[in-house]
């Protein structure tokens, strides 16, 4: 049985993050945005849409990944992004896909 939930959420680029943390980066540069996000216990990769890619000014790249069908094959994968949900940060990658951020049960670990 699948699990859903929407949730508000805060997304940021974990590589400006710790820059910024390790005083290579202005704070204030760092890019992050709030999104309404659903959570899916049974998905197995989180997924990014690219304009939020964009947004974060997050990078990235071809991989071999599971995807949404369940099948394995080559997709987008976004570097580390850092996910706020009730006060509680989370790092994941995420398949850049989709028109809404959706995100696996590794972010309620």
């Amino acid at each position: 049985m699948m699990s859903q939930v929407s949730v508000h959420v805060t997304l940021t680029n974990a590589r400006e993050l710790v820059m910024s943390q390790l005083g290579r980066y202005a704070p204030k540069s760092v890019h992050t945005c709030e999104v309404e996000a659903l959570i899916d216990t049974e998905r197995f990769y989180s997924i990014v849409p690219k304009s939020i890619a964009r947004r974060l000014g997050l990078a990235w790249f071809r991989q071999s990944a599971m995807q949404p069908d369940g099948h394995w094959g080559e997709g987008e994968v976004t570097e580390a992004v850092q996910v706020d949900l009730y006060d509680r940060p989370a790092t994941i990658d995420a398949l850049v896909m989709g028109k809404r951020v959706q995100l696996s049960a590794s972010v309620l670990g």
